[in-house]
């Protein structure tokens, strides 16, 4: 048959729809059957419809009708894991981060070039902006979403607000002592309130589930099994071993405002590198469907199909 008769509606679902009923529509084995009607075809989100399509029978209606059912039941999951993965709420949220980043490593430097005092107060709250930066960046970028990551950027806004509090807390303490801070004290306290947005994030998802489900078990493991929650956990755990091994090498100065910043912009790794993550599994996951999907107009399989339809079918008399 002529292809020409074809109408596919594409979809971000599946992007390559066209080119997939084109090779089931083109199998040898049902070109007699499609010969003899007129009319055309249509095929919309996994349907078939078209006054060639209704006046169909025989093999290559039960064909097509077994095709289009596989091909709907992977389509649907291809919808699911961007709808349950929240795909472009993680793409959103990365620029938003990435942003942040970037401002919050430009406010450190700025602050060194103005000459702001270079004290134990100083720094810390140069690498609160830093270390937070991303998910104040990643806030402002979800501030239209209703999505499980919107709820983690409110609750990184709650964490940043206890940092802020652990850091007045603990340097007042050792002001009122009058002793120095030990360097690795230093890089554990740098991970509370560098890094207590990311807490926060992942209070805050949990929370989205916990309530979304009505049940505690039911929301952890639906926040586990999102790939940005998920990934945000694995950061949050590597990110103290980073920092731990920054400050014990020395590698900063921090008393300087510039590299304060530029640790606490090194730290932003937990939500930039969550997002990453998150992203990359996403896209592996959709890769593997769209595999599937391509499995299913394989001459192999289609071969297998029409015997299958033949046998619970009658020849289209001629």
């Amino acid at each position: 048959m002529s292809l020409d008769e074809v109408v596919v509606s594409n979809d971000k679902v599946d992007p390559n729809a066209d080119k997939r009923v084109a090779q089931v529509l083109a199998f040898d084995q049902i070109q007699d059957e499609l010969n003899l009607v007129q009319g055309d075809f249509k095929f919309t989100e996994g349907f078939f419809s078209g006054k060639k399509y209704d006046t169909l029978n025989g093999t290559a209606k039960e064909f097509l009708r077994r095709w289009t059912a596989q091909y709907r039941s992977i389509r649907e999951r291809i919808r699911d894991l961007h709808s349950s993965s929240e795909t472009e709420d993680v793409k959103e949220v990365i620029g938003g981060i990435g942003a942040g980043v970037v401002a919050g490593l430009g406010i450190g430097i700025a602050a060194d070039a103005a000459g702001l005092a270079k004290s134990p107060i100083a720094e810390g709250l140069t690498r609160i902006v830093a270390g937070n930066g991303d998910s104040i960046g990643g806030y402002i970028a979800t501030r239209k979403q209703r999505s499980s990551i919107r709820t983690a950027m409110r609750g990184a806004l709650v964490g940043t607000g206890v940092a802020i509090g652990i850091h007045a807390l603990v340097y007042a303490a050792y002001s009122i002592l009058g002793t120095e801070i030990p360097p690795l004290a230093k890089g554990l306290i740098a991970i509370a309130y560098s890094n207590g947005d990311n807490w926060g994030q992942a209070f805050g998802g949990l929370y989205h589930f916990v309530k979304r489900e009505g049940d505690f078990w039911k929301g952890a493991r639906e926040f586990l099994r999102h790939p940005y929650h998920a990934a945000n956990i694995a950061m949050l755990t590597g990110i103290a071993a980073i920092e731990f091994g920054l400050r014990g090498a020395g590698v900063f100065d921090t008393t300087n405002n510039t590299q304060s910043s530029i640790e606490g912009a090194a730290l932003n790794i937990d939500s930039l590198g969550a997002g990453l993550i998150a992203y990359s599994i996403i896209r592996w996951r959709d890769r593997e469907l769209q595999k599937e999907l391509d499995q299913l107009c394989g001459p192999d399989y289609l071969t297998k199909l029409y015997e299958e339809s033949k046998a619970t079918t009658r020849p289209q008399a001629k």
